[in-house]
């Protein structure tokens, strides 16, 4: 089955190659970087990353603006822990498709693993803000989107997300207790108060809240 599949995205990277470079591309450079292309396949296939890597490697120096080669050279940098180029790779794709959320999500991988957790939160919050305005009433985005702000001293920016979850579950003891507390802490004591009480009445037995 894997070997099917294999074949098959060598088979696909024809197809995807010609249609992602761009009008002003050389044919012959197309072709060249089409083949690198499932060159670097082919040698994946055979667990031979750093042959691989090469022939990605050359596929985006022919095709720079074509999306799934960028792709393809970031993960396999990323792989042989190449973060400068992996990071450019991703970088590269996200400028061919800002949309692509998977770019964003591997290039945060990339930065955290070089510890660069200010631009790993950045790529991160782009996901979450995506998700949040496609699945405006799952409120696990705004946690994770509340939590991030937090961890990057975006205090008021996180406290928004828990004050969103509470419109949308007004009996939400987390998000209550967050931002009951948060505004005992900021001169807010009295509004405050009534959402601890609130998450009291709520479940009695939240001791965070007592």
């Amino acid at each position: 089955m894997l070997r099917h599949a294999l074949r098959w995205s060598a088979a696909l990277a024809v197809v995807v190659g010609f249609v992602s470079v761009p009008a002003g591309t050389a044919r012959a450079d197309a072709a060249k970087s089409i083949a690198h292309y499932i060159m670097g396949v082919s040698h994946e296939f055979e667990d031979d990353a750093q042959a691989a890597f090469l022939e990605y490697q050359e596929a985006a120096v022919l095709a720079p603006s074509s999306f799934p080669v960028q792709m393809r050279f970031g993960i396999i940098s990323s792989r042989l822990g190449y973060s400068a180029a992996a990071i450019k790779a991703f970088s590269a794709a996200i400028q061919i498709d800002p949309s692509d959320l998977q770019a964003h999500y591997f290039l945060a991988l990339v930065y955290s693993s070089v510890k660069d957790y200010d631009r790993a939160a950045e790529q991160y919050e782009i996901i979450l803000k995506t998700f949040t305005t496609l699945e405006p009433e799952n409120i696990e985005f705004y946690v994770y989107l509340g939590e991030l702000y937090y961890s990057q001293g975006k205090v008021d920016q996180g406290v928004a997300q828990f004050k969103k979850i509470i419109e949308l579950q007004p009996k939400n003891t987390g998000a209550l207790l967050q931002v009951g507390a948060f505004y005992v802490d900021n001169a807010r004591r009295p509004e405050g108060i009534e959402l601890l009480k609130r998450c009291i009445d709520v479940d009695p037995a939240q001791s965070d809240c007592l």
